[in-house]
């Protein structure tokens, strides 16, 4: 009988044929092989890979710390820079200090240049470094003071004023130089005091040649007026225009107005003789003259608290505030700018006062100190100081005249004006210097 299909596939099954088991083996040997040469591939390829993300990553580091640094570097020289841009400003600023200082310091005028230089040393001598105030280069800005006022050079120094000995030195001066260069044009507002003083300076040649020097002599008040105070006051006064110096007993036509302020009647003029007579005063040329300065002289000079001095230092103060508040009443809209000069001289000596209207009705007075008209050519500097004065007191002169010639209204006066139909009284009341009271 035959076998059943399913024995027979059975035992077939489980016949292996022979020498099948080795090839097996080989097979799953080499299989494995290949594996692991793929996964020894594949992690030296992860290996790589990773190495490169690191090698990125570490580039990538690199030039986040160049730009970085970069930046700081940037950054510290914009600092630089500007630290730089700073230390210049500020001693520029320090410069500019020392500037003017320095300027101030020479304003002040020779005959106080001794006490001030000594002051100034003095001063200078108790500061401690920790008390300097230290500029970012190193410097002191009170060593800066310091060194930039004593370098410069005195004006007067290897000058003519300092040179000139002997009347023969300064005619060969005059002689031989020019007040203006060689083929220039007279410039009446560029040369008209350079000219003044050229006169000046050889007018008083001509007084201390003179085998006598009158000018070491006692002389009446009218010797001087004309040899001394009208060359030097008055002809310098012309420079302005419309300006002029009245001289010999002139009425003061401010203190008239002030006496007369409340007159009614043609019968009834108080005038005091004697009280507004002046040896001269400084006025314009108008029919209805303002006057911006007084002087009063004298024929010797016996000392600040003589009797003679003290009066007509009194009498001047009195007049100037009346000239003063008239010019005020005119000019009110700059009445800050407003000044009048007061001028005493007796014999050789000399004081320029000044008044203002600071505030309200409170007026200054600055009186300047005493000043001498040389008598000998050795005394030249004190000439050339002496000139130098007047131009200065010709300037507040001329500033004065154009703070009341030229007096326009504010826009907030015109709109009060304006709003009162015209009416300047309320405006004049804020603005207007009273009138002084009246003498005893």
């Amino acid at each position: 009988m035959g076998s059943p299909a399913g024995n027979v596939n059975s035992r077939d099954a489980n016949v292996v044929p022979s020498g099948s088991g080795d090839a097996a083996e080989s097979y799953d040997g080499e299989e494995e092989e290949d594996m692991a040469e793929m996964m020894e591939h594949g992690r030296m390829e992860e290996e790589e890979a990773t190495q490169e993300d690191d090698e990125d990553d570490t580039d990538y580091e690199q030039d986040e710390m160049e730009n970085e640094s970069d930046k700081e570097e940037e950054e510290e020289e914009e600092q630089a820079e500007a630290m730089v841009e700073e230390a210049e400003e500020e001693e520029e600023r320090a410069e500019a200090m020392v500037e003017e200082v320095v300027v101030v310091m020479e304003g002040e005028g020779s005959t106080a240049d001794s006490a001030l230089t000594a002051a100034f040393k003095r001063t200078y001598a108790k500061f401690t470094g920790s008390q300097k105030w230290k500029l970012k280069s190193g410097r002191h800005v009170e060593d800066l003071l310091f060194n930039g006022y004593f370098s410069l050079e005195d004006p007067l120094h290897n000058s003519v004023a300092s040179l000139v000995t002997t009347t023969q030195e300064l005619r060969e001066v005059l002689e031989t130089t020019s007040y203006r260069p060689q083929n220039t044009e007279f410039d009446r507002e560029q040369h008209f005091d350079l000219h003044w003083a050229n006169e000046i300076i050889d007018q008083f040649l001509t007084l201390w040649e003179t085998p006598y020097p009158p000018l070491l002599s006692s002389h009446l008040e009218g010797w001087y007026a004309a040899h001394v105070w009208t060359p030097l006051l008055d002809k310098s006064i012309l420079q302005i225009p419309r300006m002029t110096v009245e001289r010999t007993e002139v009425e003061c036509r401010a203190t008239v107005l002030r006496q007369n302020r409340g007159r009614e009647s043609p019968h009834k003029r108080r005038q005091r003789k004697g009280v507004f007579k002046l040896d001269a005063i400084i006025c314009t040329i108008d029919d209805n003259f303002l006057e911006f300065g007084c002087m009063e002289t004298s024929r010797t000079f016996k000392g600040m608290t003589a009797t003679k001095w003290l009066n007509d230092s009194k009498k001047l103060e009195r007049i100037m505030r009346d000239m003063l508040g008239r010019l005020v009443h005119i000019g009110s809209s700059k009445k800050e700018k407003v000044q009048v000069v007061g001028i005493t001289t007796a014999g050789l000596t000399i004081r320029f006062s000044r008044i203002v209207n600071v505030a309200s009705h409170v007026c200054l007075i600055q009186r300047e100190d005493l000043q001498q008209v040389p008598t000998t050519v050795n005394d030249l500097q004190a000439l050339l100081l002496l000139l130098a004065t007047v131009v200065r007191i010709k300037r507040v002169i001329a500033e004065s005249l154009d703070a009341v010639t030229n007096n326009h209204l504010t826009g907030d006066e015109f709109q009060e004006i304006w709003k009162n139909g015209g009416d300047t009284t309320a405006l004049g009341s804020k603005s207007e210097l009273p009138w002084s009271a009246d003498s005893p």
